[in-house]
């Protein structure tokens, strides 16, 4: 069975700035809404008395909201009379709003505003309603950063959604919340925002982050299986890199899913055509998808056939970037054994015994080369022997097949000989530090003493960037309890991409 290395999983490379302290110099000294007509309407010009009073440094809690509520009267009447200037009118409830608090209200009003001014083309009215905006959104946002660094993420979130009713110019405020939502598993609310954030704002200086939402979003839909939004999400992504090659394989991923094989396949040769360029995950992630492809394609034996050879071909490209890389091995193994392809096959399996020599599958893949070698040879045999000719053929068959047969069943003897068995579960190779998840298994009927397991992690190049030790307690006989012992390791050191492991120190 092909397996996908955890490393592909978008929970592994999720793509995104973390949060960060707004800036509090987004404000401008001068206000530019220079059109403001309010002391022609006396409602207008007493409300504008009642905010100036409300701002003033020091002023009593109760004082400031006896000042809002005045302005806040005054504006009604005015909104009422329906004489007043519309872009002042509405630029005086927004910050009415906003001083009350009520950031939805001041939205709705500076939207208003903002829409009287675009109509009369004051893009400096606009800009600075932007510049009010952002700094109701500042301290909400510092707030929800100092909220997540306390680990109360319920209330971070609760101010990240404040903060984007305010102003909805920014991308990182929606790859917060994206974020949160992503490590809360809802998957849903995490790609609504990602998606926001990829379509937010046209700063220069935010386009990796833009693009970093947009790559986040395509990968969880893919995850989902939801292979047309995904093909959505990675169109949008590769407008903005194109030359993305892990892009390009989701997107042929997202396109095999909705059965748009010829798409897929055109995009995976334009892939392995560009592998240079590839990280070793990324032609992995390419390997796996081809094969499964292959394994769905049952009525097209030559397709099939091309699928599973662009899926070693994807391996072993892979495994030249990274050579020690477990999965990528058994995976290769595999799918030579379904391409039917004995000799490489074999080979792949005696590299993975040597990288994985405590466990039985890596013994089966190679057994089962010998068993397909041997089934043409016995059937061969077998034949000529019916016939009773071609004696001497058929003893050279015979003992081409016995030897085969011989090898198979030291195998077996082999693999039902492992003391123990070593398997991984996950392996998650990050930035700085690699996560791993497994367990060692009792496979005697006698007791198994303590032990010390040493696992290496390791960079491309096979050298070894940290060890740790995993003391084994004495495991119980064979399927009783007690003869299994699950650990959890997290290895810390740049470039970790594989590992090895040893019984003994």
């Amino acid at each position: 069975m092909i397996t996908r290395a955890a490393t592909l999983l978008v929970a592994a490379s999720l793509a995104g700035s973390p949060p960060t302290p707004a800036s509090a110099q987004t404000a401008q000294a001068q206000p530019q809404c220079r059109n403001l007509r309010y002391r022609s309407n006396f409602r207008l010009n007493g409300a504008q008395q009642y905010l100036t009073n409300a701002e003033r440094q020091g002023i009593p809690a109760s004082d400031k909201r006896r000042h809002l509520n005045d302005a806040m009267r005054n504006l009604g009447d005015a909104a009422r009379a329906g004489d007043a200037d519309q872009l002042t009118l509405w630029y005086m409830f927004g910050k009415a709003h906003a001083m009350n608090g009520d950031l939805v209200g001041a939205d709705t009003a500076w939207t208003r505003a903002e829409t009287v001014a675009g109509s009369a083309q004051d893009a400096d009215c606009v800009r600075e309603i932007q510049r009010l905006r952002r700094n109701e959104r500042v301290p909400l946002v510092n707030q929800a950063v100092a909220m997540l660094a306390e680990q109360n993420t319920d209330s971070a979130l609760a101010l990240l959604r404040r903060a984007a009713v305010i102003f909805r110019g920014d991308p990182t405020t929606f790859l917060q919340i994206a974020t949160i939502f992503y490590n809360q598993e809802r998957i849903d609310s995490a790609v609504h925002y990602f998606r926001l954030a990829a379509r937010t704002g046209d700063d220069p200086a935010q386009e990796s982050l833009r693009a970093n939402a947009a790559f986040n979003a395509a990968r969880l839909l893919q995850a989902a299986s939801r292979f047309a939004d995904a093909e959505a999400a990675y169109r949008e992504y590769l407008r903005m890199r194109p030359r993305d090659m892990a892009a390009r394989t989701g997107l042929a991923t997202a396109l095999q899913g909705q059965g748009k094989a010829g798409e897929a396949l055109a995009i995976y040769d334009s892939v392995l055509a560009t592998a240079d360029s590839l990280e070793s995950f990324e032609l992995f992630e390419s390997g796996v998808a081809l094969f499964r492809q292959a394994q769905a394609d049952t009525t097209d034996a030559a397709l099939r056939a091309r699928k599973l050879q662009m899926a070693a071909r994807a391996f072993e490209l892979g495994l030249q970037k990274n050579p020690q890389f477990r999965d990528a091995i058994f995976n290769l193994a595999n799918v030579y054994l379904v391409a039917n392809d004995t000799v490489n096959a074999a080979r792949t399996a005696r590299r993975l015994i040597e990288v994985d020599p405590y466990h039985r599958r890596p013994i089966e893949i190679l057994a089962e080369t010998y068993r397909l070698r041997a089934q043409p040879l016995r059937r061969r045999h077998e034949a000529l022997a019916a016939r009773r000719d071609s004696v001497a053929v058929a003893r050279d068959i015979r003992a081409r097949y016995t030897a085969l047969q011989d090898t198979l069943v030291q195998l077996i003897q082999r693999r039902d000989s492992l003391p123990l068995e070593v398997g991984v579960l996950r392996f998650e190779p990050r930035d700085s530090t690699a996560a791993m998840r497994g367990g060692v298994q009792n496979l005697q009927p006698r007791e198994r003493t303590a032990f010390t397991l040493t696992i290496e992690f390791l960079d491309a190049r096979g050298g070894t960037v940290a060890t740790e030790r995993v003391e084994i307690p004495a495991l119980n006989t064979a399927g009783s309890p007690g003869s299994s012992y699950d650990f959890n390791l997290q290895a810390a050191g740049r470039g970790i991409v594989a590992y090895r492991y040893r019984v003994g120190g």
